[in-house]
């Protein structure tokens, strides 16, 4: 149930919303059988640290060193250079058992960096924790028993500490995750102390079970532990989503479910659901499980760097060979390396040490070896690389647009951040929003060198320029950069006698039905003030184009660049219709609508006559086409234009 869970929610979120929460549920079965074998050891007097990890190493390397290596190799073959070495970093750490602390800490989280979808490792996250996790915790089992040696009732005398520790750490953990979430959200989402609370309930479920627990139950007892852990899973897969803050108060519902029905399976009496869960191809399913994880990520991953989000018929196709390549490695490699007959030292160096070590020299060849003057690709290619690279830069690069992920006070006062004429003047126009404004700094400082008068501009990345509390229309991670940045702003832009505001519309629409409502009350409030605005459209949304595409295609050479853009958005389309009937109610409000320069006739271009490309990625113009868009407006309608944007 877990791994189906995640892999179908990694195909597409639409499909079960909640089926992250498949990964909290392995970490729960994972405590849990963690545990139990520890404990068994340790009632038998055979626990020693060697053997645990021994085993543990078995378990977990073989197929993981596998998968890593497989990936690395598809990588050199299909990456661009930068993301090689990206990938390579994220190699070396992974097999330190640290990725969880590489992409905490190392990975680049601007808004027009890699997207997380397109990392072909991200997921080996969770195993971190797990492994970071096994550091620990038969320490702690071992002291308990060491501490607490005799037996009480046919039990063991440590299990009642160990599990009233277990028990402490799930609500201590989640009560951390929730109130930290919104000073590091990426800490409490990659890092143990946030995750440990799962494992320890899976950890408790072993404890108070081996502790006689599950013999007081009734026969109805079990059945409905099965039923209500059921029920909180299936709540959780259904209604459980990624804005949401998460791991934290929320973990709680799939986790208790998951432990609630380990323990229902240990009724003598078999129910439907034992049943259910006890059918053959789910267990198939289960036995695959850690393959089809280690699997299920970097297929995807490299799916989308290539070709995008899948359509429903290429992620039965990719799921079908997801399976393949879980069942080989399953087969090929799990198995025979869980049944070796080695001593521990013989697993440490032969299971690890000796292809993990190999491994790691690869990746820091990759990784490294470019800054040293070591050659990892041809000259030709990275000669042919860079022409392709030369006309497709972001306005966000350059140093003259104050787009942040947080505001500061310089932002607001930063002479660079001026254009136009006589920008020695103070500003009257504000172009202010989000990376939607930001793009079309290019094509107003176009205009305003017409005019004759200056702008200032900053912008907030997935930031909404609206007042008030932006906390249904943002991601949890972003909320408390955009809360403190929207104050700064709107004192600030009292200043200013025209305000130019951009964002992304429709995903702001998308979160929340109250955003247009929002959206007008902050107009309205503006315009009192005497302040003019003009609201800049959403750009077409090209949702399947990649605008590196033709970079690739010199490793992909099979890729296709196509030239031949699709037709408007039908929901961008409303949106802008949504706004312009908004602007059209409020005197003091104007909408700006450059969609039919860029899509004529309704179908929108991509790359110029030359072939170089218009757009930056799916929803942003290149910083020469925004240009260009000023000067098309400017011979078009000259007068119109500048009336709309002069002071």
């Amino acid at each position: 149930m877990a791994v189906l869970a995640v892999v179908i929610f990694h195909i597409n979120a639409h499909w079960l919303p909640g089926g992250f929460v498949g990964v909290d549920v392995f970490f729960v079965i994972s405590g849990y059988l963690i545990t139990r074998n520890i404990v068994a050891d340790l009632d038998g007097q055979r626990f020693t640290l060697a053997e645990f990890y021994r085993r543990r190493i078995k378990r977990i390397v073989p197929v993981m060193l596998t998968v890593v290596a497989a990936t690395l190799l598809a990588g050199y073959c299909l990456l661009l250079p930068e993301d090689l070495a990206d990938l390579s970093k994220s190699v070396v750490w992974s097999v330190a058992s640290l990725a969880n602390v590489y992409f905490w800490r190392e990975v680049n989280t601007d808004y027009f960096a890699t997207e997380s979808a397109q990392l072909p490792l991200l997921h080996l996250w969770s195993l971190g924790v797990e492994e970071q996790f096994y550091l620990f915790w038969p320490l702690l089992l071992a002291a308990a028993w060491r501490l607490w040696p005799g037996s009480h009732k046919g039990c063991s005398a440590g299990l009642k500490p160990s599990l009233l520790f277990a028990l402490l750490c799930v609500p201590l953990s989640a009560i951390f995750a929730q109130f930290y979430f919104e000073t590091s959200p990426r800490f409490v989402y990659y890092m143990l102390p946030s995750r440990a609370g799962e494992l320890m309930l899976g950890a408790a479920a072993a404890l108070w079970a081996l502790r006689g627990g599950a013999q007081r139950l009734t026969a109805q007892g079990f059945k409905l532990m099965g039923w209500a852990g059921l029920g909180l899973l299936a709540l959780s897969l259904l209604f459980l989503n990624e804005s949401q803050v998460f791991p934290g108060w929320r973990s709680l519902l799939p986790t208790v479910g998951a432990a609630l029905l380990i323990v229902a399976g240990l009724g003598s009496q078999a129910t439907w659901l034992q049943k259910g869960l006890s059918f053959a191809p789910m267990v198939w399913v289960g036995r695959l499980s850690y393959s089809l994880y280690l699997w299920h990520w970097p297929v995807l991953a490299y799916w989308r760097y290539l070709y995008g989000q899948p359509s429903a018929t290429e992620g039965m196709v990719l799921l079908a060979l997801m399976f393949l390549l879980s069942w080989c490695s399953f087969r090929w490699v799990e198995q025979p390396a869980r049944h070796a007959t080695l001593s521990a030292a013989q697993v440490l160096l032969r299971q690890l040490l000796l292809p993990g070590g190999a491994l790691l020299l690869c990746a820091v060849y990759l990784a490294l070896g470019p800054r040293f003057g070591l050659p990892s690709h041809s000259q030709q290619y990275l000669e042919a690389l860079q022409a392709r690279r030369a006309d497709l830069q972001a306005a966000y690069q350059q140093e003259w647009v104050c787009q942040r992920q947080r505001l500061k006070a310089h932002d607001l006062s930063d002479p660079r951040c001026v254009l136009g004429k006589d920008v020695e003047q103070p500003p009257r126009v504000l172009l202010f929003g989000d990376s939607n404004a930001a793009h079309y700094i290019p094509m107003l400082q176009t205009v305003a060198e017409s005019a004759g008068f200056s702008f200032r501009n900053y912008a907030v990345g997935a930031c909404p320029p609206v007042m008030g509390e932006p906390h249904a229309f943002v991601h949890a991670e972003r909320l408390s950069d955009c809360q403190n940045s929207l104050t700064m702003a709107w004192d600030d832009a009292k200043a200013y006698p025209v305000l130019v505001l951009g964002g992304s519309w429709l995903a702001y629409v998308q979160r929340s039905p109250l955003f247009m409502a929002r959206l007008e009350a902050t107009l309205r409030t503006v315009v009192s003030r005497g302040q003019r605005v003009v609201l800049l459209a959403k750009t077409p949304q090209l949702l399947s184009y990649d605008s590196h595409c033709r970079e690739k295609a010199l490793k992909a050479t099979w890729l296709s660049c196509s030239a031949h853009g699709p037709q408007v958005d039908a929901e961008v389309n409303a949106v802008n219709q949504a706004l312009a009937e908004l602007a059209a109610r409020i005197p003091g409000v104007q909408f700006f609508d450059p969609t039919p320069q860029l899509c004529p006739e309704g179908r929108c271009k991509i790359y110029e006559s030359s072939g170089l490309p218009l757009y930056f990625d799916a929803g942003h113009l290149t910083v020469k086409a925004s240009r260009q868009l000023g000067q098309a407006l400017l011979m078009q309608d000259p007068e119109a234009i500048r009336a709309i944007f002069a002071p």
